[in-house]
């Protein structure tokens, strides 16, 4: 067995460059820069207003001022504002020429065409300058981002309508298992539902990645290797079929199919029989047949597969967590509205339902000692 970070490891030093490609804003969430974002103008372009009130110029705050004309959105006024004017103007709308000012309309006194205000605002600052939000030629976001729904909205602001990201890979599950059954199938005794494919289906399509289901193989080495002859992915996900028993064929049947092993089994619990092998451009990733463990070697292996480097954070434990043995451990774990993280009370790696609540994975390095609470523990997000 090879380490967790070992295992990491050779992930990067094996992750090919699945190319680039433009997507429309509606398709990028999730996905990753391929370029840096660079402003193509300064936002907003020019002054506006941010309530509905009057622009004038900030030294006749304090006189009775004539209005001549409105400015709206959409609408500016086609003019200049001299000394004892004002516009009236309506939020969102550009400042006219002549003017620095706004003051909100609850403040104003009208008179005809004639307004005052009420008292003198020193502090008025109902006026968005321009490049408020950012100036043409500023680095907005940088290549190798994660693209956000925030990140979204900025780019639709810059008015692009497509950006170029690194093109996820092509994701094939492959099941195996006699005993599997498709979700929504008639079980007979010794039958179950293959469970995990419909949620790692889930977990790509969030990683930005397209999945190919294969379906489930047989546990017979000529129904496996038709399986993975006729794929053309970028990584194949073989889940079960990779530990020790008599029918465990996967590992064998892909070196057949020219597939170098990288490693075979990694120090980690749940999850030891997590392997990865190699041909061209091509990669395996294998993970357990246990649900539960399947789920999270995908969030530590193949996800860093996909998306590189996770982030590992530290916080403080709100519960004491024992000794760890000889295996790196991800326990199934919450973090609090208090800001701690403590593990679920439920870690046996045949449960799903703990799934469903944990938010985060509590890393216990191998050997790791007693920590109590109080103390920090270090976790990955999910």
């Amino acid at each position: 067995m090879i380490s967790v970070d070992e295992a990491l490891s050779a992930l990067d030093e094996n992750r090919p460059d699945w190319g680039e490609k433009a997507l429309p804003l509606s398709e990028l969430n999730g996905h990753r820069l391929a370029i840096d974002i660079i402003a193509p103008f300064s936002h907003p372009k020019v002054s506006v207003s941010v309530m509905d009130g009057y622009a004038f110029a900030a030294q006749d705050g304090d006189k009775t001022l004539t209005i001549i004309g409105e400015s709206r959105a959409g609408e500016p006024f086609d003019g200049t504002v001299n000394t004892g004017q004002a516009v009236r103007i309506f939020t969102g709308a550009v400042l006219p020429n002549g003017t620095d000012t706004v003051e909100m309309q609850e403040n104003a006194i009208l008179n005809g065409d004639k307004v005052s205000f009420a008292t003198h605002s020193t502090h008025r600052n109902f006026v968005r300058k321009a490049g408020a939000d950012f100036v043409k030629g500023t680095t907005l976001f940088t290549q190798g981002e994660i693209i956000t729904p925030a990140m979204i909205l900025a780019f639709a602001t810059c008015n692009f309508e497509t950006i170029m990201i690194k093109r996820q890979p092509i994701v094939a599950l492959l099941s195996s298992g006699d005993e599997l059954k498709p979700v929504g199938s008639l079980l007979e005794a010794g039958q179950i539902v293959n469970s995990i494919t419909p949620a790692l289906t889930a977990l790509l399509t969030q990683w930005g990645a397209d999945v190919i289901d294969l379906g489930i193989a047989a546990d017979q080495p000529e129904d496996i290797a038709d399986k993975l002859k006729s794929c053309k992915a970028d990584i194949i996900v073989p889940i079960g079929g990779a530990s020790v028993g008599d029918y465990d064929y996967m590992q064998s049947v892909a070196k057949t199919l020219n597939f170098a092993p990288v490693f075979s089994k990694v120090a980690i619990k749940p999850g030891k029989p997590t392997w990865f092998s190699k041909r061209g451009e091509q990669r395996i990733l294998g993970l357990p047949g246990n649900p539960s463990s399947a789920w999270v070697c995908a969030q530590v292996f193949l996800k860093h597969l996909i998306l590189g480097q996770q982030t590992l954070e530290s916080e403080i434990l709100d519960e004491s967590l024992p000794a760890n043995g000889s295996r790196e451990t991800y326990l199934r774990g919450k973090r609090l509205k208090n800001g701690k993280i403590k593990p679920l009370s439920r870690q046996d790696s045949g449960l799903v339902t703990p799934l469903s609540h944990a938010n985060i994975l509590i890393r216990r390095t191998i050997n790791s000692k007693e920590l109590r609470a109080g103390l920090n523990a270090e976790f990955i997000r999910l």
